[in-house]
């Protein structure tokens, strides 16, 4: 038998443990020393540097529609998030803020 986790005996700690790991990754991207990008433009660059475009569907897959649907809902809400972003040089991206629109408070 395996090694029991703390909170299969006590399970009333779950939301501490789960605020306390959504800390420690925040507290951890404040302490890697990397710079991420904030800025946000509101008018179209005159060169734009990538454009693309390709299905978001893909039936021959073999697999459910569900996992497609899914895929194209999370590509679709990345987009929206990473349109009109400027990446500075030196700078990184960060898009799980982004996209669940959590706050960590820490300045980033």
């Amino acid at each position: 038998m395996g090694r029991k986790r703390l909170t299969q005996f006590f399970p009333g700690l779950l939301p501490l443990r789960k605020k306390q790991k959504i800390f420690c990754y925040y507290m951890g991207m404040r302490l890697d020393h990397n710079r991420y990008s904030e800025i946000r433009s509101d008018f179209m660059l005159s060169h734009p540097l990538f454009h693309a475009s390709w299905p978001l569907y893909n039936y021959k897959t073999g697999y459910e529609l569900t996992y497609q649907e899914n895929k194209a809902y999370n590509c679709k809400l990345a987009a929206k998030v990473l349109d009109k972003l400027i990446i500075a040089p030196r700078r990184n991206i960060f898009l799980l803020e982004r996209c669940t629109g959590r706050r960590s408070g820490n300045g980033l």
